[in-house]
């Protein structure tokens, strides 16, 4: 019995590394590259919709701070705006 709890601990262990290797390779891809290979594997737009969801967000979040540098950037010269409505140091009444 002994040789095949060794075989069941081998075999886990092996899997443990496929597994992470296939992990790194696959955080190693940008996630442009991430959805060409789930196009390349599954077909154009088919399957795993929630990681395509997931990879279009990230995607959407990485094009944000470009817009983001660029406004502040025509924006550098102009004053702050104060919004009077703040409520910053000011506590509500207890009643």
């Amino acid at each position: 019995m002994g040789i095949v709890k060794d075989n069941y601990a081998n075999r886990k262990l092996q899997q443990k590394k496929e597994r992470n290797s296939r992990e790194a390779a696959w955080r190693a891809l940008t996630p442009v590259q991430q959805l060409a290979e789930l196009d390349r594997r599954l077909g154009d737009g088919l399957g795993a919709s929630k990681q395509r969801n997931k990879i279009a967000a990230l995607i959407e979040k990485q094009k944000q701070p470009k817009e983001k540098k660029e406004k502040e950037h025509k924006n550098a010269n102009a004053t702050p705006h104060r919004n009077k409505h703040s409520n910053k140091g000011h506590h509500k009444r207890s009643r």
